[in-house]
């Protein structure tokens, strides 16, 4: 018997929480500038925050979008962008393009190892492999924004142009302006409307965004257990009532009983299979002991448990191994169905390729991803798997209702997927998320619905790494689910990354 080891934490359910270069704290999804007509989301609305946001970086000029081979967004003084170094390999960070070496045409030939903050003389800062300095009101601009981080290095000393003192550097360029304050030139403007360097279609002004629905009173609510496999390997119970944690274990694949009282899961290495392990007691059994099963999830009274089972079917092609034409054995999976108190076994007739099972409300059928579909199937072993119209090879990772009436699932897009919910029937098709076309197109996955079945819990990659959200499918408003920051693990390798119950 293993003991649970429990671990207490605050987490933030109303938002996500993000802390930026400059300790400043967001729990925003995005904001909208009605004076320029765009928005500012996720990580770039925390790192524009914490940098003066529009008194100091200016509004925004456009969405983040991709141009060229980074995503960038552009402002009034600067230009934003993931950069992840000249081979594309370094850790990403945002921080400003760089506007003032592209404006002026001149460009330092300095590698990163070469360059540093400058020494420090007084108020000067001097930089010596560029034979320049900064000092006085510049240099306190310079050091409050984040120093060579922020602007790299200079370009010019201070210099007079069109009668104003200003001086430039790589990203970004200082000005004294009529008042004698220093302040961030318009580099963004210039390079948008005067050299007209940014599409047409990335600087047109987006609609603001429409008031969120009025919730009725007895609407839906967030509670229950989420659990879910961090990018560590640990499960993680997380009460939604409360925002405590509780670490359960190392493993993979976690399914919450409808009752919340246990917790199935895939255990890998040492006595591999699929494990039981009641919350209550920290009792944990093996309920299948093969080394290929995976994706248990739970029948609507916690009797059994459906999973997936490895096998091998001959095959007929080129073998993989000799390079020959030939019958061979190929990986494939099937489902079955355990029972947790006598561990009997039922095999359904299932595809060459199934993944993602899912009962229905009154346990008599799975609905399966197959090879060219989503398919049903009873559960007691009759009958031959039949496919859901208008479901195909675009349609995968369903998940039935509580009501027994609708499948969430997710829908592959040209170069995302994206969230959709359709009748059992095969009837009723919608989307639930969509990016807007001049932004970078977010993937949305693993959904699972709540137990009072008002809400879809699901993993998105909207503002960088995966994060938790939740989805009402009637008024497709969305929020945060979980804390911004817990490292939830996503791989698109066909596994079950959420679960919510009671």
């Amino acid at each position: 018997m293993r003991r649970i080891v429990l671990l207490v934490t605050t987490l933030v359910i109303a938002g996500a929480t993000l802390i930026p270069a400059g300790g400043a704290l967001t729990q925003e999804l995005f904001r909208y500038y009605p004076e320029t007509g765009h928005y500012v989301k996720g990580d770039w609305l925390a790192w524009y925050l914490a940098h003066g946001g529009p008194e100091r970086i200016g509004a925004p000029r456009t969405e983040d979008f991709k141009e060229l081979d980074r995503l960038v967004q552009y402002f009034r003084t600067i230009r934003l962008e993931w950069d992840c170094g000249p081979d594309g390999r370094q850790p990403c960070r945002l921080r400003p393009g760089t506007l003032g070496e592209q404006i002026l045409g001149r460009s330092l030939d300095l590698t990163p190892d070469r360059q540093s903050a400058g020494v420090r003389i007084g108020d000067t800062r001097v930089f010596a492999e560029v034979g320049l300095s900064v000092s006085g009101e510049f240099l306190a601009v310079f050091d409050e924004l984040g120093g060579v981080e922020f602007f790299g290095l200079p370009l010019t000393g201070e210099v007079v142009e069109a009668g104003q003192t200003v001086q430039w550097f790589q990203r970004a360029r200082l000005q004294r302006d009529a008042d004698g304050v220093v302040r961030l030139s318009r580099l963004g403007d210039y390079w948008i409307d005067t050299l007209k360097r940014v599409p047409l279609i990335a600087t047109l002004r987006q609609p603001p965004p429409a008031p969120a629905p009025a919730l009725p009173v007895a609407g839906p609510t967030l509670s229950g257990h989420i659990a879910y496999r961090s990018a560590a390997g640990e499960i993680i119970l997380v009460s939604l009532a409360d925002g405590t944690e509780r670490v359960v274990g190392a493993g993979a694949e976690p399914a919450l009983s409808p009752d919340g009282t246990r917790i199935a899961y895939v255990r890998t290495g040492e006595q591999p299979g699929v494990w039981v392990i009641d919350l209550r007691t920290g009792n944990e059994e093996r309920v299948a002991t093969d080394a290929g099963v995976r994706s248990p999830v739970w029948s609507p009274d916690g009797t059994r448990l459906a999973m997936l089972r490895s096998k091998q079917d001959p095959v007929r092609g080129v073998n993989p191994v000799t390079r020959r034409p030939g019958w061979f054995l190929e990986d494939h999976y099937s489902v079955m169905v355990v029972d947790v108190a006598t561990r009997t076994t039922t095999d359904l007739p299932s595809l060459t390729f199934s993944s993602f099972p899912s009962w229905s409300s009154d346990g008599t059928r799975i609905v399966f991803d197959g090879n060219t579909g989503l398919y049903l199937i009873p559960t007691d072993g009759t009958g031959v798997p039949t496919v859901i119209p208008n479901t195909n090879r675009l349609t995968s990772q369903p998940a039935w209702s509580p009501d027994g009436q609708r499948l969430a699932l997710v829908y592959k897009r040209n170069d995302n997927v994206d969230l959709a919910i359709m009748n059992v029937d095969g009837t009723g098709f919608q989307l639930l998320t969509e990016s807007p076309r001049t932004t970078r197109q977010s993937n949305n996955v693993a959904p699972v619905w709540s137990p009072d079945g008002r809400w879809i819990a699901f993993l998105s990659d909207r503002d960088g790494a995966w994060q938790v959200y939740a989805i009402d499918p009637e008024t497709r408003v969305i929020r945060p689910l979980l804390a911004h920051d817990l490292g939830v693990a996503f791989t698109f390798a066909d596994e079950r990354a959420l679960s919510w119950s009671r």
